[in-house]
């Protein structure tokens, strides 16, 4: 989870970015993106901008990447 706080600091610092989590399909990957989306949001980030998106090609890992606001404020 190392690059968990550069994201979360990357987002902060940004005015009109969302927090996308990618994730292998499949039960075990939507259960940890599940609590991973359930943490950033106990960080303080806003549900609404935090997307879980099936795509991630390890099932060993989640994918963090931030991408431009849907306008969902």
């Amino acid at each position: 989870m190392a690059p968990l706080p550069e994201v979360v600091r990357a987002w902060s610092a940004a005015d009109d970015m969302d927090i996308v989590i990618r994730h292998t399909g499949g039960e075990e990957g939507e259960l940890w993106a599940r609590e991973l989306r359930d943490w950033l949001i106990a960080l303080g980030v806003p549900g609404n901008r935090v997307h879980r998106v099936v795509g991630g090609s390890d099932p060993r890992r989640l994918q963090l990447a931030l991408q431009p606001s849907e306008g969902n404020e």
